[in-house]
Protein backbone atom coordinates (compact mmCIF):
# COMPACT_ATOMS: atom_id res chain seq x y z
CA UNK A 1 0.00 0.00 0.00
CA UNK A 2 1.16 3.50 -0.76
CA UNK A 3 1.75 5.99 2.02
CA UNK A 4 -1.14 8.24 0.92
CA UNK A 5 -3.51 5.26 0.86
CA UNK A 6 -2.56 4.36 4.40
CA UNK A 7 -2.97 7.94 5.61
CA UNK A 8 -6.41 8.20 4.05
CA UNK A 9 -7.46 4.79 5.37
CA UNK A 10 -6.38 5.71 8.92
CA UNK A 11 -8.23 9.02 8.68
CA UNK A 12 -11.36 7.17 7.49
CA UNK A 13 -11.05 4.86 10.49
CA UNK A 14 -10.93 7.91 12.77
CA UNK A 15 -14.03 9.42 11.19
CA UNK A 16 -15.62 8.01 8.06
CA UNK A 17 -18.28 10.73 7.85
CA UNK A 18 -15.78 13.47 7.05
CA UNK A 19 -15.85 15.00 3.60
CA UNK A 20 -13.11 14.41 1.07
CA UNK A 21 -12.11 18.05 1.53
CA UNK A 22 -11.61 17.52 5.28
CA UNK A 23 -9.67 14.32 4.63
CA UNK A 24 -7.49 16.16 2.13
CA UNK A 25 -6.60 18.78 4.75
CA UNK A 26 -5.82 16.11 7.34
CA UNK A 27 -3.63 14.07 4.98
CA UNK A 28 -2.14 17.03 3.07
CA UNK A 29 -3.12 15.73 -0.36
CA UNK A 30 -5.54 17.16 -2.91
CA UNK A 31 -9.27 16.53 -2.66
CA UNK A 32 -9.39 14.68 -6.05
CA UNK A 33 -6.60 12.39 -4.77
CA UNK A 34 -8.69 11.60 -1.68
CA UNK A 35 -11.74 10.86 -3.82
CA UNK A 36 -9.78 8.54 -6.15
CA UNK A 37 -8.07 6.82 -3.24
CA UNK A 38 -11.32 6.34 -1.30
CA UNK A 39 -12.89 4.72 -4.41
CA UNK A 40 -9.82 2.53 -4.87
CA UNK A 41 -9.89 1.41 -1.22
CA UNK A 42 -13.58 0.53 -1.58
CA UNK A 43 -12.92 -1.50 -4.74
CA UNK A 44 -10.01 -3.28 -3.03
CA UNK A 45 -12.35 -4.27 -0.21
CA UNK A 46 -10.41 -2.35 2.44
CA UNK A 47 -13.42 -0.11 3.06
CA UNK A 48 -16.51 -2.28 3.10
CA UNK A 49 -19.15 0.04 4.49
CA UNK A 50 -19.85 3.26 6.30
CA UNK A 51 -22.13 2.65 9.24
CA UNK A 52 -23.06 3.75 12.72
CA UNK A 53 -23.21 1.70 15.88
CA UNK A 54 -25.95 3.19 18.03
CA UNK A 55 -25.69 3.18 21.81
CA UNK A 56 -28.76 1.08 22.58
CA UNK A 57 -28.64 1.89 26.30
CA UNK A 58 -28.86 5.62 25.62
CA UNK A 59 -31.82 4.87 23.35
CA UNK A 60 -33.55 3.12 26.25
CA UNK A 61 -32.96 -0.46 25.16
CA UNK A 62 -31.31 -3.34 26.96
CA UNK A 63 -30.12 -6.40 25.15
CA UNK A 64 -30.85 -9.87 26.44
CA UNK A 65 -30.11 -12.88 24.30
CA UNK A 66 -31.13 -16.47 24.84
CA UNK A 67 -29.55 -19.27 22.88
CA UNK A 68 -30.92 -22.74 23.37
CA UNK A 69 -28.89 -25.73 22.31
CA UNK A 70 -29.58 -29.39 22.48
CA UNK A 71 -26.82 -31.99 22.61
CA UNK A 72 -27.27 -35.62 21.80
CA UNK A 73 -26.73 -37.77 24.90
CA UNK A 74 -24.36 -40.00 22.97
CA UNK A 75 -21.97 -37.04 22.33
CA UNK A 76 -20.46 -36.19 25.76
CA UNK A 77 -17.48 -34.51 24.04
CA UNK A 78 -19.82 -31.66 23.04
CA UNK A 79 -20.63 -31.02 26.69
CA UNK A 80 -16.92 -30.94 27.46
CA UNK A 81 -16.26 -28.45 24.66
CA UNK A 82 -19.14 -26.27 25.84
CA UNK A 83 -17.79 -26.24 29.39
CA UNK A 84 -14.31 -25.27 28.18
CA UNK A 85 -15.75 -22.52 26.00
CA UNK A 86 -17.71 -20.99 28.85
CA UNK A 87 -14.70 -20.98 31.19
CA UNK A 88 -13.04 -18.50 28.81
CA UNK A 89 -16.07 -16.19 28.74
CA UNK A 90 -17.00 -15.10 32.28
CA UNK A 91 -19.66 -12.63 31.09
CA UNK A 92 -21.79 -15.45 29.69
CA UNK A 93 -24.19 -17.36 31.91
CA UNK A 94 -24.30 -21.01 31.00
CA UNK A 95 -26.51 -23.67 32.52
CA UNK A 96 -26.75 -27.31 31.61
CA UNK A 97 -30.21 -28.70 32.17
CA UNK A 98 -30.67 -32.40 32.50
Amino acid sequence: MKENELKILFELIKGARRSDRELAKATRVSQPTVTRTRTKLEKMGLVKEYTIIPDLRKMGYELLVFTFMSFAEDRPELFAKAREWIKKRPSVIFRIMA
